[in-house]
C-alpha cells in the first residue's frame, strides 16, 4: 500500500529528530533473529586495534596506581553550555511568586519564565558544572527582575487556564 504525503512527512521528520542508532536498534528488534555474521577483515583489524588501545590504557593505569597514590587519575570536570539568563530567571522566579499574589501552578510558572526570557537577551557561557551556581549567585542584573515582574503581570491579567 502506498504511503500518503502526510505519512512520508511524519516519517522523514521522525528520522531527522530521532538519533539514527535508536532507529537501527528498533529495526533490529523487529527483525527475526538471523545467523551471526562474521566481521570483515577490515572490521577485525579495527576491533583488534581497539582492544590493543584498551590494553595500553589499562597498563598505564596499572603503572600509575602501582606508584604513589598521589598519581592516580584525576576526574576531569565536564564543561557545559549554559544560558545564564535562564538559570537566573529560574532562581529568581520563586522569590517573585512569593511577593505577588498570583496563581502558582506549573502552567503559569512556565508562562512567566517564557515571557521573561523572551524579554531578556540570552547570554550563553561555557562553564564547569560547579561554576554555574557561583555565576548565578554572583550575577546581578536588575533587568531580569523587571522582566519577571512584567511577565507576571501579563500572566496575571491573561492566565491560560
Amino acid at each position: 500500500m502506498a504511503k500518503t504525503k502526510n505519512e512520508i512527512d511524519k516519517e522523514s521528520m521522525f528520522n531527522k529528530i530521532m538519533p539514527s542508532n535508536l532507529i537501527n536498534k528498533n529495526k533490529e528488534a523487529n527483525q527475526a533473529p538471523t545467523a551471526e555474521i562474521e566481521p570483515s577483515p577490515s572490521q577485525q583489524s579495527q576491533i583488534s586495534q581497539k582492544q590493543s588501545e584498551n590494553a595500553t590504557v589499562k597498563s598505564t593505569a596499572d603503572l600509575l596506581s602501582s606508584g604513589d597514590k598521589k598519581n592516580s587519575f584525576v576526574k576531569r570536570k565536564t564543561t557545559i553550555m549554559v544560558n545564564v539568563m535562564e538559570e537566573l530567571v529560574a532562581s529568581k522566579l520563586d522569590m517573585a511568586f512569593n511577593k505577588f499574589n498570583c496563581c502558582k501552578c506549573d502552567k503559569c510558572r512556565q508562562d512567566v519564565a517564557a515571557l521573561a526570557l523572551n524579554k531578556i537577551q540570552p547570554k550563553y557561557m561555557i562553564l564547569d558544572e560547579d561554576e554555574v551556581k557561583d555565576i548565578v549567585n554572583n550575577y546581578d542584573n536588575p533587568s531580569i527582575m523587571s522582566a519577571i515582574i512584567q511577565a507576571m503581570l501579563t500572566v496575571m491579567s491573561h492566565p491560560r487556564h
